[in-house]
C-alpha cells in the first residue's frame, strides 16, 4: 500500500481551491492579458487622437453634452462639476466606457479605459468645445 502524506494532501487541496477561485498563476496571466485586450461596444465613447468617431456611444455623448452646454456655460464651478458628473454617469449607466486608442509595444492599436480624472477632463473639454462652436 502507498501512504499519502497529510502534508502532501493538504498542499494538493489548497492548490485545487486556488484553481477554483481563479488564483492559479496561469489564470492570473490570462486575466492580465484579457484585461488589456478591450473590444469597444456600441455604448462606448471612443477617443481616437483628434478624430471624430461616429460610434453610437459617441453620438449619444455629443447629444448629451449639447443638451447641457448652455447650463455648463452659465454655471458656477460647482454646477459645472455636477454636469460633468451627470454626463459621466449617463455613459456609465448605458453600459459604456471612455476608451482611448493606444499603440502598444508591438505597434498594434489597442483600447484602454481612461481613468476618472482623464474622463473628467475629456467631458469638460467637450462642453467647452460645444459652446464655442455656436
Amino acid at each position: 500500500k502507498t501512504q499519502i502524506s497529510i502534508q502532501h494532501h493538504l498542499k494538493w487541496v489548497e492548490s485545487r481551491f486556488k484553481m477554483e477561485r481563479n488564483e492559479s498563476p496561469l489564470s492570473s496571466a490570462i486575466a492580465v492579458l484579457t484585461k488589456q485586450l478591450i473590444t469597444p461596444t456600441e455604448n462606448d465613447v471612443l477617443i481616437i487622437g483628434g478624430n471624430r468617431s461616429n460610434n453610437e456611444g459617441n453620438q449619444r455623448f455629443r447629444a448629451r453634452v449639447k443638451d447641457l452646454s448652455k447650463a455648463y456655460e452659465a454655471g458656477s464651478k460647482g454646477s459645472r462639476k455636477d454636469l460633468v458628473d451627470r454626463v459621466m454617469h449617463s455613459v456609465d449607466e448605458s453600459g459604456g466606457r471612455f476608451l482611448k486608442q493606444h499603440i502598444d509595444d508591438c505597434r498594434d492599436r489597442v483600447w484602454r479605459e481612461l481613468p476618472k480624472d482623464q474622463i473628467r477632463k475629456t467631458v469638460a473639454q467637450a462642453f467647452r468645445n460645444s459652446y464655442r462652436r455656436k
